[in-house]
């Protein structure tokens, strides 16, 4: 009777990869990692290890980011893990900025400006040797901010639109973010129209210094 032989290093990498599955679902990264540094020293030639390895901590770190609250460290921690290995390349660079990228999101939506701002900051910097993988990452920035700030112009929510003005600052002085001149119109316009049914003067006071600190930042921009 026929029988398919299986090298014993393609079943030793094997049981190293689902050891270190395993060790991620009960959200044991070291563990995890030991495992993997066992398959990757398996000699032979083994096509998927690497591939798989890569697939397994992306996924778990996306897993990570879907919990209520988001497991940021720990995701970023899973990705970072694939530096550690050797297994970096560009794909698992990309998933690392995707990863900053929603975060800094995250951060704003909270209202955490500051927090927010660094990160695309950090993110825009980091990819300074890379002129497209920068253009790319400014646009999303961009496009980012642009409707988190007419979100909170529609809802009226002047305080958290000035501390986002205020926080862009952080971007500005890098002058990163452009083509700002329709997002401040509308809001300008969305402030105009709040401001004619307001009888508050503490509220037009306020409207009106946002209008201003947005015309301060976007000839910032501009200039």
């Amino acid at each position: 009777m026929d029988q398919t032989h299986i090298d014993p290093r393609t079943e030793l990498v094997q049981i190293s990869l689902e050891l270190a599955h395993s060790a991620l679902k009960k959200n044991n990264l070291e563990e995890a990692q030991n495992h993997y540094r066992e398959a990757l020293s398996v000699p032979g030639h083994h096509p998927r290890r690497e591939h798989d390895i890569r697939q397994d901590l992306k996924t778990s770190s996306d897993d990570q980011i879907r919990q209520i609250p988001p497991g940021w460290g720990w995701a970023q921690d899973a990705l970072d893990t694939l530096d550690g290995l050797g297994l970096g390349n560009d794909d698992t660079r990309a998933w690392q900025r995707d990863l900053k990228l929603k975060q800094g999101h995250d951060l704003l939506d909270k209202g955490k400006h500051r927090e927010s701002f660094e990160i695309f900051k950090h993110l825009i910097i980091d990819a300074e040797p890379s002129p497209a993988i920068k253009e790319r990452l400014r646009a999303d920035i961009s496009q980012i901010v642009r409707d988190y700030m007419r979100q909170k112009a529609v809802q009226h929510h002047w305080p958290l639109l000035r501390q986002a003005a205020e926080g862009l600052q952080v971007l500005v002085v890098t002058g990163e973010l452009q083509d700002w001149p329709e997002t401040t119109a509308h809001i300008v316009i969305e402030m105009d129209q709040s401001r004619r049914r307001a009888r508050n003067f503490g509220y037009i006071l306020l409207s009106i210094f946002i209008v201003l600190a947005l015309g301060y930042l976007c000839a910032l921009i501009q200039g």
